[in-house]
């Protein structure tokens, strides 16, 4: 049996999305950049399994986790997570304002360059004066790593089998993951947009940008915005 997703949406996925795109890299590349920001009670977006909040919540910061994804929130609302709220990260409205607004492991990606403009605004909207807007995007120089097709096959701790491409075309990465277990196979399709740092500074009448460039060298940069 082969049942496929909608376009970027974690339906079989999101249950395997820490041990696939957080444990090698970890919680603490973050915590490195964020331990110097002022300002505890944080908004994130695009929040996936919800671990990134917990593993902060015991650096003493306060979380309000959301994702658009409804499988994401089953997920997280399993790990611990006690509010969990359906969002688009382009495309809210909360009554609060937060001393700073996140979202990690490229989920910035996410975004086509139409929808720039709402995830800025909403930021924009929700931050208290000379709160930061933080998040990381993908380095430009992915496009020619993968122009030939990449190609992973693995296990995963439940023993099913994966094998995950990565294909870049048009300034997008398209990327299929399909998953093997005793029911069959399952394949989740993700497409992700390529930004440049001219992209962000279309923005800087809201925000003070600081591009990080080395934060994943050649592969992923940080951006802290703080809103003017």
């Amino acid at each position: 049996m082969e049942r496929s997703a909608h376009l970027n949406e974690y339906s079989y996925l999101s249950r395997y999305y820490h041990e696939l795109f957080v444990a090698d890299i970890g919680y603490d590349l973050w915590w490195h950049y964020l331990k110097d920001v002022s300002g505890k009670n944080y908004l994130e977006l695009a929040s996936g399994d919800g671990l990134f909040a917990l593993y902060l919540k015991e650096k003493g910061l306060t979380f309000a986790c959301s994702d658009i994804d409804v499988s994401m929130k089953e997920v997280a609302l399993n790990n611990g997570i006690e509010e969990y709220q359906l969002l688009n990260m382009s495309d809210y409205h909360l009554d609060q304002k937060f001393d700073n607004i996140i979202t990690i492991c490229d989920s910035f990606n996410y975004l086509n360059k139409d929808e720039l403009k709402g995830f800025f605004n909403c930021a924009y909207e929700h931050l208290a004066k000379g709160g930061k807007l933080i998040f990381d995007m993908h380095h430009p120089d992915v496009l020619e790593s993968y122009k030939e097709e990449y190609i992973e096959e693995g296990i995963l701790s439940d023993n099913n089998q994966y094998q995950w491409t990565i294909l870049a075309e048009d300034e997008c990465l398209n990327i299929n993951f399909v998953l093997f277990d005793d029911i069959g196979h399952h394949l989740e399709q993700h497409q992700q947009f390529i930004h440049y740092q001219e992209d962000i500074l279309k923005y800087d009448n809201l925000f003070n940008f600081t591009f990080i460039e080395d934060f994943v060298p050649e592969e992923k940069i940080l951006i802290m915005g703080e809103r003017l």
